[in-house]
């Protein structure tokens, strides 16, 4: 009886158990594997953005300067610190928002630049399948005046 039980509890064990860690093949991480090349795109777009962002801010103080250079006094600075002329400090504003928003850009960009390094280095470091034992045998002949001829051959 405790012989039938024994063998029927190792049978079942055997029926229900799965490989063990060591022989089981490891999958890849979709989120890691597909995930690196997101944030890869994200990182560029956020930094093709905050390019955008610093011509248009550049545009706009050269604008700026320019409308200086040729009307001074639209230039003139109040006692508040900022232009007299309307339009002259809805341009540097223009100018400092433009420049806001390209620093977030950058800032975002780098930060997730280092995140797709992180993901890419995760996936390279997680463990693969051992590749297929394709044995090299080179060909060896012996060859005129005791040399020795080393050759291969590839097989398509």
């Amino acid at each position: 009886m405790i012989l039938r039980r024994l063998l029927f509890t190792a049978l079942l064990g055997c029926a229900f158990s799965s490989g063990l860690e060591a022989q089981e093949e490891p999958r890849p991480n979709p989120l890691v594997h597909w995930g690196k090349w997101g944030t890869a795109g994200l990182s560029l777009g956020l930094h093709l953005l905050a390019i955008t962002a610093h011509n248009r801010s550049d545009r706009t103080f050269r604008t700026l300067t320019s409308n200086c250079f040729d009307t001074p006094d639209s230039c003139t600075i109040g006692s508040d610190g900022t232009y007299v002329d309307s339009h002259t400090e809805a341009m540097f504003q223009s100018v400092l928002s433009d420049n806001r928003k390209a620093r977030a850009y950058l800032i975002s960009g780098e930060v997730v630049l280092l995140g797709t390094v992180v993901l890419f280095v995760s996936d390279l470091a997680r463990k693969k399948a051992r590749p297929p034992n394709k044995p090299f045998n080179p060909e060896i002949a012996p060859g005129p005046n005791g040399s020795t001829h080393v050759g291969f051959r590839l097989e398509f």
